[in-house]
């Protein structure tokens, strides 16, 4: 009951929840429904692209943890390739990428039309031209491109390709495989 009503408040279409105890999934099932309003159920696929976010964001943070990335410095002190069009953009921190605050917006540089990019480095070089809807730190704005940007981060601070990191520092420890 709990979920359906945070869903109906929330506006959220649909979602699939697991409850897991070591071993085992103890609860699994689906509400609402899917973008094409087919039922969600426990096996119904999503996109993943969402869901790396948290993982992104894990692997930032061991970086910082480990003193080789501080949240409040700008992006640009990291990855020098990272330049936006808008001048503003040299102040946006790794924080704000992480929390979806850097400024960067679809309406201000909008993507989703584009091929995706062949890698981590491209895909940040094709911003080049963005603007800003807002000051860094000033509002919310969901931007896929952030996590893009925070990715390539990981590249460049831990030296290694961002699936390489995150296979030997993520989900090879979690024994996700």
């Amino acid at each position: 009951d709990y979920l359906v009503r945070e869903m109906r408040r929330s506006g959220t279409p649909g979602m699939a929840v697991a409850i897991v105890r070591p071993g085992q999934a103890a609860y699994l099932r689906g509400f609402g429904h899917d973008g094409n309003g087919k039922p969600v159920t426990a096996n119904t696929p999503f996109f993943a692209g969402s869901l790396s976010k948290s993982f992104t964001a894990l692997a930032v943070m061991q970086l910082a943890e480990a003193g080789r990335i501080d949240l409040d410095r700008p992006v640009g002190l990291y990855l020098p390739e990272f330049r936006i069009g808008d001048p503003r953009g040299v102040k946006i921190t790794v924080r704000q990428l992480l929390s979806q605050t850097s400024g960067m917006s679809d309406k201000a540089f909008f993507e989703w039309d584009a091929p995706g990019p062949a890698s981590l480095e491209k895909a940040v070089a094709r911003m080049r031209p963005a603007g800003l809807d807002a000051d860094p730190g000033t509002r919310f704005l969901y931007h896929n491109p952030n996590y893009h940007v925070a990715a390539r981060l990981i590249e460049v601070v831990s030296g290694i390709r961002y699936r390489d990191y995150m296979k030997a520092h993520v989900f090879g420890p979690l024994q996700m495989h």
